[in-house]
């Protein structure tokens, strides 16, 4: 009381004494008196200012004070009334909950440090405060707050938290902004955590609501097409897409949303606007992993039925494209392509070419491919018993230094013996080294004595495959089945018939004639398994091939 007297005068202080017995708060008089004090209208500049210095005084006193924990939340309250800056004021408050977080005055005390956070754009400074607010048992957040700390931790990209605050939210308590505004962050944040019923479901009630912001806001846009792609609802998907793409040219996600986008439009079968936004995409940014994967992508839909185009498209993609990732899908598409198409061999030579001739980088992966291929190539020419396929193959790995499936030795030894080069028969040694390089034209004339059809064995079997596999590698598919119906003509052992009898199916196969290489390919396969020739046969229905002769 000495005190209060000596600085402001009797009047003043039985004024200021008087004040502080109205306050609920349970202070010590002098605090409360400080702060009318700083309040009063009648006080003079110097009296508030001398004020002022008093209670950041008793702000700097000891922890177990009472009159610094009153100083402290005082100068907190009081803010820009005071004359305090912005930052001071903050840090007072932050003083304030820090140093007494069970103080009953800390709840308003923190939702006054986020409000102010808020209003300079200290975000994330804001985001922690909201943390501590709503995490408190005795916080009386209302509907209002627990919107605007939702909107504030999509904005800090804390999704978790947005969404369990978006669900402590009453929407319906909200006015019809902050209601929509609510939802749009709901859908954001389920979106991006992968809780998509609860995405469609915000997304739904935006529907209903016939929200005027779902449109104008980017992230909430690209959020909803991604949610109903996700559920299988693919034409809403490719719609929202499309208007983001549309109306946010400059926004980040937007090549992945344009991609996504042809994506979509080729599930749904419209392959002509599939290739324009692909194209467009390529235009708009080129250079980019996005471009490159339309590149690609692109190939499926213009060369769809024909293998050989297509191939030749890997190929070029593999040299053009820019990023190594793309680089490498080339050559895994180019790889599975031949593969499934059921041309190990042509898989092989592509990459092989490719490792002998590319720049570094396309090597590199090219390499890596021929590698992981190596050996379901191999396994698929043992298959079909393609034995002038499968010693071409090993040369090719040879010359791009790729190491060989173990299982190959077997199998080489093998093909030696079926192609008769075991014999030293001059003849077959030639026609099959023309073979191996791909001259099928020259392999006719090497075999300068005819087929003996009457004696399969040896020699005589294995001239008939070479033979007719080079009739029909160079086109003339007639005189091929010829061949082979006059050297199964003839009784042999399973293991020589066999091969003439695939070699026929696929001829056959080749030609058009369906139903007669169902046939034979049912035929082989009951002589002995073989997956190329039980994959043939999944083209043909059950009843397909039944009933023939031979």
């Amino acid at each position: 009381m000495s005190e209060i007297l000596r600085r402001y005068g009797t009047a003043v202080a039985v004024a200021l004494i008087a004040v502080g017995f109205l306050y609920a708060q349970p202070a010590p008089p002098e605090v409360d008196a400080l702060v009318a004090l700083v309040g009063s209208a009648s006080a003079s500049e110097p009296q508030r200012t001398q004020a002022l210095a008093d209670l950041r005084t008793a702000a700097a006193g000891g922890l177990q004070d009472a009159r610094t924990r009153d100083a402290i939340f005082a100068l907190g309250r009081l803010g820009a009334e005071a004359g305090l800056s912005p930052a001071e004021a903050m840090e007072r408050m932050t003083q304030a909950v820090s140093l007494y977080p069970d103080d009953p005055r800390a709840v308003e005390t923190l939702k006054s440090l986020a409000s102010a956070q808020l209003e300079i754009d200290q975000r994330l400074a804001a985001h922690w405060t909201l943390l501590r607010l709503l995490a408190r048992p005795d916080a009386s957040a209302t509907p209002e707050l627990f919107a605007q700390a939702t909107l504030n931790a999509v904005l800090v990209e804390d999704m978790a938290s947005a969404m369990d605050w978006s669900h402590r939210v009453d929407v319906e308590a909200l006015d019809d902004e902050l209601r929509e505004r609510t939802l749009l962050v709901r859908l954001e944040s389920a979106s991006t955590l992968g809780r998509h019923a609860e995405a469609v479901a915000a997304l739904d009630r935006l529907d209903l609501l016939g929200s005027t912001h779902l449109r104008a806001r980017a992230d909430a846009l690209i959020a909803a097409a991604r949610t109903e792609q996700a559920v299988g609802r693919h034409e809403a998907a490719a719609a929202r897409f499309e208007t983001f793409v549309n109306i946010h040219p400059n926004h980040a996600e937007r090549p992945e949303a344009m991609l996504d986008l042809a994506r979509l439009q080729s599930d749904l079968h419209r392959a002509n606007a599939a290739g324009r936004t692909y194209d467009w995409l390529i235009t708009d940014y080129r250079g980019s992993t996005q471009a490159d994967w339309a590149r690609l992508e692109r190939i499926e839909i213009t060369s769809a039925s024909d293998v050989s185009r297509r191939a030749l498209a890997y190929r070029e993609a593999a040299h053009t494209v820019d990023s190594n990732e793309a680089v490498e899908d080339a050559c895994r598409r180019l790889l599975e392509l031949l593969l499934t198409d059921g041309r190990p061999l042509d898989a092989v030579a592509e990459l092989s070419r490719m490792v002998r001739e590319s720049p570094p980088v396309v090597k590199v992966a090219a390499i890596r491919q021929l590698t992981r291929g190596a050996e379901p190539a191999v396994g698929l020419l043992v298959d079909r018993e393609d034995w002038v396929g499968l010693l071409a193959a090993v040369a090719q790995l040879e010359s791009s230094k790729i190491p060989l499936p173990a299982s190959l030795t077997a199998s080489v030894a093998t093909a030696r013996q079926r192609l008769g080069l075991e014999t030293r028969d001059e003849q077959v040694e030639a026609a099959t080294a023309m073979a191996l390089e791909g001259r099928w034209s020259d392999v006719v004339p090497a075999l300068d004595r005819p087929t003996r059809a009457a004696d399969p064995q040896g020699p005589g079997a294995i001239r008939a495959r070479l033979r007719s596999e080079a009739l029909w590698r160079d086109g003339d598919d007639a005189s091929a089945l010829a061949l082979l119906d006059a050297a199964l003509s003839s009784t042999a052992p399973p293991d020589q018939e066999r091969p003439l009898l695939v070699l026929r199916a696929d001829v056959r196969f080749s030609a058009g004639d369906r139903p007669a290489a169902c046939q034979d390919y049912r035929k082989a396969v009951g002589l002995a398994r073989s997956s190329w020739v039980e994959h043939q046969l999944t083209h043909c229905p059950p009843n397909d091939g039944d009933g023939g002769d031979d």
